[in-house]
C-alpha cells in the first residue's frame, strides 16, 4: 500500500520531468519497476499487454508528455513518456502476451473496485 508521501514523492518526480528533468534518469534512480535499468522503456504497449488502467494513461498521454500518475492497490504508482505513437499488429510474442494476460488484467480492474472485507472470529462471537 503506497502512503501520501509516496503520491507527494511521485507527484514532485512527475513535475521535475516536466521541468526538464530527464525520465529515464528519474526512473532509472526511483522506479523499482523491471525497466528501471533501461531507463523506465516499456517498449510498443497496446490494450491486453498490461492492465487497462495503465494502458487507458498511456493512451491519454499526448507523444512525448507524461500520462497521469496511475495507482493501482497493491501494485504501486506509475507514470509513463510516450515517446511515438503507431499502429501495427502485435508480434507473436506480444500476441501470446495478450492471451495470456486477458483475463488477469480485465479482472484485475473488477476486483480493484471492490472491498471485500470478512468478519473477525470474535465480532461473530466466536472465540
Amino acid at each position: 500500500m503506497y502512503t501520501q508521501s509516496d503520491q507527494a514523492q511521485m507527484d514532485e518526480l512527475k513535475a521535475k520531468i516536466q521541468g526538464g528533468a530527464d525520465f529515464a534518469t528519474i526512473a532509472r534512480d526511483f522506479s523499482d519497476g523491471n525497466e528501471a535499468g533501461k531507463g523506465g522503456d516499456k517498449g510498443w504497449v497496446a490494450q491486453g499487454l498490461m492492465d487497462n488502467r495503465l494502458i487507458q494513461a498511456i493512451f491519454a498521454a499526448p507523444v512525448g508528455g507524461l500520462s497521469q500518475v496511475v495507482d493501482i492497490k497493491n501494485g504501486g504508482l506509475f507514470l509513463y513518456k510516450v515517446l511515438d505513437e503507431r499502429t501495427q499488429k502485435p508480434d507473436a510474442e506480444q500476441a501470446d502476451t495478450i492471451k495470456t494476460r486477458a483475463f488477469q488484467n480485465w479482472y484485475g480492474e473488477k476486483k480493484d473496485a471492490v472491498e471485500v472485507t470478512r468478519p473477525l472470529l470474535t465480532d461473530l462471537g466466536i472465540g
